[in-house]
């Protein structure tokens, strides 16, 4: 090995390393200090709340009248988060859901070891290499503590596609992981539909079996049970109302976070050349990557939709670009080596370059995010309804949250499947009596706006501005404002 060959190896480890550090230090961070990054971690955590008080979460009069409520996961993320909450305590806090997201991160990785070892056959050292490189992604440190469904459905969905292409008594446990990720996250289908082809292309017809009578056994069964439990709400709201608006322009913004850095789009590249090699091991990991990637890129331009959607291809990177490393090093070919070394490096530095600024801009926005909520504390009272883009925030203050997620109703009443005129009619009467915005709602519509047009022109008739809680939000009270509450 020269030494130029050493430096270029030394550097990529160094930069792999400092890359999952920062992962790590604002995946800690955000556990630390609690408080929203983003407002679908508030939607879950209203969800958890319902769980631990006994309401349901799907039936249909949760979004026919007030407090409106709409859930578009399914139920076991909540009901996980709902277990672990009970066990520290309960509470609004946001601290037993991350954790459980971390945890679910963990078993991801975990299952994506097994994949470079067993099935790929990488050494330790390669293995090691795919497991820690996704860490420092973008998608991945912004999102992989947040209080969401992504990390565990994706767990669920690989650790499935592990256990079917392992074979043997293995896939006996396949169906059971597919069917716990779609009812997690209706999108997680991406390992059990690669791994079917696969097994399709292998002829391996008794596992093509096994797994296709056991998804649609489980799956059906449970998909029953819950209509039956939910009086039918339970389709319409996880899977009818996910049918949102695509919006080309939204794609084009989450995709350039999502390709930050180009590591997901050199490991795309490489998933494609995998496709040709001799090992189905091979195949199947750069058919996953690339099916994931091809579903990230179908779903994420949805109306509300971020770049989360990315962290299930970003963690297919690792054992795509470590399988490309662990066969240049056995090529023994310097220029070969030394060429995929270069290129890594590169690619790394590009994402170190995104990500760096973002994290600083995540830990900048919690500092501001603590100021919203002391700012919204001292001005909203217990028992006062606020209709709000921070449910965190108003469950913590003891307020009573009259939409669990503004952005989803608004655009369900932008496409006609929504009455929104209640909610009109409650701003107007002053049935609601804080607005909480993540934007100026007297201004002109924006071109993205989580606000319906006849909400923005109610409150600007009917609402004055209090004050600007944080960067941000704006906070809006019904009237004006009294003696008493401009003392307080």
């Amino acid at each position: 090995m020269t030494r130029i060959e050493l430096i270029l190896k030394v550097a990529l480890w160094v930069g792999v390393l400092l890359a999952a550090a920062i992962g790590i230090a604002n995946m800690a961070d955000m556990i630390v200090r609690d408080l929203p990054g983003d407002y679908v971690e508030g939607v879950v955590l209203a969800g958890q709340q319902d769980i631990l008080e006994g309401r349901s979460l799907y039936d249909r009069d949760r979004w026919l009248e007030p407090p409106y409520s709409i859930n578009l996961y399914g139920p076991v993320y909540y009901s996980l988060g709902a277990l672990v909450a009970s066990v520290m305590g309960g509470g609004a806090s946001l601290i037993p859901g991350r954790l459980l997201t971390v945890l679910s991160l963990l078993l991801a990785l975990a299952a994506s070891w097994q994949l470079q070892r067993r099935l790929l056959g990488l050494d330790r050292v390669a293995a090691l290499l795919g497991v820690l490189l996704p860490v420092g992604l973008l998608p991945v440190v912004v999102f992989g503590a947040q209080y969401r469904v992504d990390t565990f459905a994706i767990a669920c969905g690989l650790w499935g596609l592990v256990a079917g292409a392992s074979g043997g008594r293995r896939v006996y446990l396949a169906p059971l992981f597919f069917v716990i990720a779609v009812y997690t996250k209706p999108t997680a289908i991406a390992g059990a539909l690669v791994l079917f082809v696969w097994l399709l292309f292998r002829r391996r017809w008794r596992d093509v079996v096994i797994i296709s009578v056991g998804c649609l056994m489980l799956g059906g069964v449970t998909l029953v049970v819950l209509q039956m439990l939910t009086d039918g709400a339970f389709v319409r709201s996880v899977f009818g109302f996910n049918a949102l608006p695509f919006a080309v322009g939204g794609l084009i913004r989450a995709a350039q976070y999502g390709f930050s850095g180009g590591l997901v789009a050199l490991g795309a590249g490489v998933a494609v050349s995998m496709l040709t090699d001799r090992s189905p091991a091979a195949r199947l990991t750069a058919g996953y990557m690339l099916v994931a990637l091809l579903f990230a890129l179908a779903t994420v331009g949805r109306v509300g939709a971020n770049f989360n959607y990315f962290i299930e291809p970003g963690l297919m990177v690792g054992p795509v670009l470590a399988f490309a490393w662990h066969r240049a090093l056995r090529a023994d070919d310097r220029r070969v080596m030394g060429t995929a070394a270069a290129i890594g490096l590169a690619m790394l530095a590009s994402s170190l370059l995104w990500t760096l600024p973002r994290v600083v801009q995540e830990w900048r926005g919690r500092d501001l995010r603590q100021q919203t909520e002391a700012a919204v504390a001292a001005q909203v009272g217990e028992d006062e309804t606020i209709l709000t883009m921070e449910i965190v925030t108003a469950l913590r203050i003891g307020a009573r949250p009259y939409l669990n997620d503004p952005a989803i109703f608004a655009s369900l009443a932008n496409v006609g499947l929504w009455d929104e005129s209640r909610l009109l009619s409650d701003l107007q009467n002053g049935t609601v009596l804080w607005v909480l915005a993540d934007e100026d709602l007297e201004a002109s519509r924006g071109a993205h706006s989580n606000w319906s047009n006849a909400v923005r022109e109610t409150v600007a008739a009917h609402f004055e501005f209090v004050q600007t809680a944080g960067d941000r939000l704006r906070l809006y009270r019904y009237g004006s404002l009294s003696p008493l509450r401009d003392e307080r």
